[in-house]
């Protein structure tokens, strides 16, 4: 298992909630491209193994 490291930063300038939604999804999106990245990549090595396999 890797050690992972975990900073917060405190920033006081006041935020709306709309805002805070903003900057949570951004993070969500990225994360769920770098999902189905790796999806589609795993799914491109089946896809060659089973060609090989069928030639």
């Amino acid at each position: 298992m890797q050690s992972t490291q975990l900073l917060l930063a405190s920033n006081k300038e006041d935020k709306t909630l709309e805002r805070e939604l903003v900057e949570d999804l951004a993070v969500l999106i990225s994360f769920s491209g770098k999902l189905y990245g790796i999806r589609g990549y795993k799914y491109e090595r089946v896809r060659k193994c089973v060609e090989e396999l069928m030639a």
